[in-house]
């Protein structure tokens, strides 16, 4: 059975959520969905506003994965929105922790199959230590 983009999603939100308790970060879950956010994570007071994407979209030829960086509503994510954008890679369980005021496109492309990668986004490729140091 093929998966929905919210059970997707849930697995993001609750992978990282999992991954967060084990680097010491707290983890709160809003209770309206319709703010620009998934996840407010809190390291010794450090609070930042996490907005999880899950991809699943790998191309072989490139060896890319790519995930979208818009809101629900069509728009791409902002720091009205969120602090954060992190992408999930879930063949990999690898975490991309992207600031958000960095986006300015649509698509955000990883490679998180490929050594040494220039990839734009590669240097966030698990940097847990930014939801520290906000």
């Amino acid at each position: 059975m093929k998966q929905s983009n919210t059970n997707k999603g849930d697995l993001g939100e609750l992978s990282f959520t999992l991954e967060c308790l084990k680097k010491d970060i707290r983890c709160s879950k809003p209770i309206s969905s319709e703010y620009g956010y998934d996840l407010i994570t809190d390291h010794k007071g450090i609070l930042n506003r996490i907005q999880i994407k899950t991809t699943f979209s790998f191309d072989p030829k490139s060896k890319r994965y790519q995930a979208n960086s818009k809101r629900n509503n069509g728009k791409i994510i902002t720091t009205e929105d969120a602090d954060y954008l992190v992408v999930f890679v879930s063949d990999f369980n690898v975490y991309y922790i992207i600031p958000v005021h960095k986006i300015k496109s649509v698509s955000v492309n990883l490679f998180p199959t490929v050594v040494n990668s220039y990839g734009k986004w590669e240097q966030y490729k698990e940097a847990w230590n930014l939801l520290k140091e906000s």
